[in-house]
């Protein structure tokens, strides 16, 4: 509860009139050198004072400032006890307080530590302007010598910044009178002793640990005058020389049991996939590509490994069996997927980077079709419109976007695009649907696209589960198309083919698909030959193109959308049919 505001304050005025009298006529800036404030919560009250006074030495030597008394700040304080300044730390408080003292400036300090290291800030204030003037830090070792030499190091910088000298070794002290040295009271050097007794009894029993920490915090309430200093430092340093052996012993046995944890847990990854495996359905070229990505996972520790290998020869003679029998069955340029289920969508098992609209991932049933082996060229295409089925690709209507080296604007598709080898570019879903519907095909949907791009056994990309590059895939790596700045021809990168064969069905081109695009049509899409959402803005683009700096546009389950008439130098597409069982 507030006393009587008028009276508090003339009760306070009545107590620091001196004060300011005892200065009349004096040019210097009279500061006021508040309490430090200790941040490490490790300093006793009475060290405070005396790091405080110190300060406040340091500060007037030289003549640059004049200092307001201590006992005078204490006093004023007092009279502000009812008012909960009991501390004044804050600057609303020191501000009250200093014009109070009629002062002409405030000095608030702090003091930090970060390990071993404490660190002092002040800062000087001017009341009339209501700004800081400057501030000072210094930094050193916790020890009764470091914080010291930081107390006398930011009086230092601020004596500086007033016009003084920085260093003041050689300055005679302000006034007639020797300053006190710093530390000499009896009650100082009466609780220095007590201290040290009762720090003698308790090291004789307790842990490392606890021996340490009273250590330190002995030299932490004394640092200043304190002849047990050394010795106390030197336990210190022995004992923290312990303590980091010990700890290294435990980091080592940590890491011990964690490396023996690990290869357990890699035992049982390596079980689990081997027991996926063996239980795996589905083609041999299907079977072959995930018992390859076992062995590329694991070729070492792996005690299943020679099974693996044998396997993979078994199996790399039935799959060209398989191939041939399909080649036969496709007519030329197609391959045949066979019926089947696979995992469609997200698999956050091997991917963190999958989006809301891949979610979530499940199993899809697809019937047999036939989808081309390679994107459309432009000598296919051109065939098209030759025969009137198909109007020419707009190359040079203005209306097809192009990269013009900065920024994406419709023109004129340039000449390095149009090789008669390479994807076929800056048709709209229009012009793509007819062209399929001209060969005796259609695009494919989604999920037909998805299960060619990636097989039955969820990988990431349609090579496996590497990271894409440049090595798989013409993508934006080293520059725009692997540095071609263009499309490449098809099927340039042969290591970055599909379970089932397919070129280039991550980057190169992105691919219209049949299907309508909808964020959530996973959500509640059938499991059984899915067609895609009924309608919409925009139709579904699937596998990145040459521009793609994102590795992840080219995972096999990463999905967007583009309006039907979009024309763009990035954008093709291939064709799809249903197949017989």
């Amino acid at each position: 509860m507030r006393l009587a505001g008028n009276a508090v304050m003339v009760l306070a005025a009545a107590c620091v009139l001196a004060w300011p009298a005892a200065l009349a006529g004096q040019d210097q800036p009279i500061v006021a050198v508040f309490r430090i404030e200790d941040r490490t919560r490790r300093i006793r009250s009475v060290t405070l004072e005396t790091l405080t006074e110190h300060l406040g030495n340091r500060l007037g030597r030289g003549g640059t400032f004049k200092i307001v008394p201590p006992s005078e700040i204490k006093r004023a304080l007092v009279s502000k006890k009812t008012e909960s300044y009991r501390k004044c730390y804050e600057q609303s408080c020191q501000i009250e307080i200093g014009q109070e003292l009629a002062a002409g400036k405030t000095l608030s300090t702090t003091m930090s530590r970060i390990g071993e290291i404490c660190m002092v800030g002040s800062r000087l204030y001017d009341l009339k302007k209501m700004a800081t003037d400057t501030t000072a830090t210094a930094e050193g070792p916790c020890t009764p010598a470091g914080l010291k030499k930081s107390i006398e190091s930011v009086a230092s910088q601020i004596r500086a910044w007033g016009g003084g000298l920085a260093d003041d070794a050689h300055l005679p002290p302000a006034g007639d009178a020797k300053p006190p040295p710093v530390a000499a009271s009896g009650e100082y050097r009466r609780e220095l002793g007590k201290a040290w007794r009762r720090l003698v009894a308790s090291v004789r029993k307790g842990t490392a640990e606890e021996k340490l920490e009273r250590y330190q915090q002995f030299l932490a309430d004394y640092p200043l005058d304190n002849p047990h200093a050394a010795e106390v430092q030197k336990a210190i340093d022995a004992l923290e020389a312990r303590l980091e052996q010990e700890a290294r012993a435990r980091r080592e046995a940590e890491e011990r049991k964690a490396a023996l944890e690990a290869g357990r847990e890699r035992a049982r990854r390596i079980k689990a996939d081997y027991d996926r495996l063996k239980a795996q359905k589905g083609s041999a070229s299907e079977k072959l590509a995930a018992w390859e990505r076992f062995a590329a996972d694991y070729p070492q520790d792996n005690p299943y490994l020679g099974t693996a290998e044998r396997k993979i020869r078994t199996l790399k003679e039935r799959a060209e069996k398989e191939a041939r029998q399909t080649a036969a069955q496709a007519p030329p340029g197609m391959l045949r997927i066979p019926a089947g289920e696979f995992w469609m969508g997200c698999n956050d098992r091997i991917d963190s980077s999958c989006e809301a609209d891949e979610k979530p991932g499940r199993k899809v049933y697809l019937d047999a079709y036939l989808i081309d082996r390679t994107e459309v060229t432009v000598e296919q295409y051109q065939r098209c419109v030759a025969a009137g089925a198909c109007t020419g690709p707009h190359w040079d209507d203005g209306t097809c976007y192009v990269f013009t080296g900065k920024a994406w604007e419709q023109g004129r598709l340039p000449e390095g695009f149009r090789g008669r080898t390479q994807p076929v570019v800056c048709v709209d879903w229009g012009q793509a649907s007819a062209y399929c519907g001209w060969s005796g095909n259609r695009l494919p949907t989604e999920a037909e696209w998805e299960k060619a791009a990636r097989g039955n056994d969820g990988r990431k990309y349609p090579w496996g589960n590497q990271d894409a590059s440049c090595a798989y895939a013409v993508m934006n790596e080293g520059g725009l198309g692997c540095g071609r700045q263009s499309t490449w021809p098809v099927c340039s990168k042969e290591r970055g083919k599909s379970p089932y064969g397919l070129c280039d069905m991550a980057g190169n081109v992105w691919e219209w698909v049949a299907d309508w695009y909808k964020a959530d049509y996973y959500s509640g899409a059938p499991s059984r030959n899915p067609e895609g959402a009924a309608g919409g803005p925009f139709r579904v683009l699937r596998g990145g193109g040459w521009s793609s700096v994102d590795a992840g546009d080219l995972r096999a389950s990463l999905r967007d959308g583009g309006s039907p008439g979009d024309r763009i130098c990035s954008l093709g597409f291939r064709c799809a049919r249903p197949s017989s069982p």
